[in-house]
Parts: C-alpha cells; sequence; structure tokens
C-alpha cells in the first residue's frame, strides 16, 4: 500500500514514469517560444477547406505584406501565422475579424 504523502507529491515520480521524463534547458525552447510570441491563432469560418498556399498567397497581400509572414496549417481551416515584427502581430490582431473571400477570419494572438 502506497503512503498518502507519495501520492499526493506532485514532485514524486515513480520508476515507471521516471523513463518518460525529458527536462528541456531553456535555451533549446527560447528561440520556438519567441517565434510564437509574434504570431496570431486564425480560423476562417467556412465550410470550404483552404490551403496553406492560398492564405498565405491572399492574406499576405490584405495584410500589407508584413516582413517574415509565413502560414502554418493546424487543422481544418485553422492556421498559425508567424511574423517578424510585433507591430504587425499587433496591428493585424486589432484589425481582427477580416474577411477573405466573404468569409470571416478571426485571430488572436498566441498566449
Amino acid at each position: 500500500m502506497s503512503n498518502k504523502s507519495e501520492t499526493q507529491n506532485p514532485h514524486i515520480i515513480d520508476s515507471d514514469q521516471e523513463d518518460d521524463l525529458i527536462v528541456l534547458a531553456y535555451e533549446d525552447v527560447s528561440e520556438g517560444i519567441q517565434a510564437y510570441t509574434r504570431s496570431l491563432s486564425g480560423r476562417i469560418f467556412s465550410d470550404r477547406i483552404f490551403s496553406v498556399g492560398t492564405m498565405e498567397g491572399a492574406l499576405y497581400t490584405i495584410w500589407n505584406k508584413p516582413e517574415g509572414f509565413r502560414v502554418v496549417k493546424k487543422s481544418r481551416n485553422q492556421f498559425q501565422f508567424f511574423f517578424e515584427n510585433d507591430s504587425d502581430v499587433t496591428r493585424i490582431e486589432r484589425g481582427s475579424p477580416w474577411l477573405f473571400k466573404s468569409f470571416v477570419i478571426h485571430v488572436r494572438r498566441w498566449k
């Protein structure tokens, strides 16, 4: 029978779980965190499916050609939009919702 205090302490790891634990140094993930802080998560409200290429080409123009702009598909009509400048992120987020081919796109800052 296990000790009650051991089961309530989240810092105690049994030997089976210890093999699954991966510790990452801040330096290893800081670049990714920085990239995501300059990104917006967005969804286009449509039954029609849009590709990354279509979204990237159109929104690059609609959003006034932001530097370092790229799009990553997350799921059906959900995308992550990456920018080089925080000012572009703020400007585009404040302009939301946007229209694309008569469909609404809602974006918000990644947290």
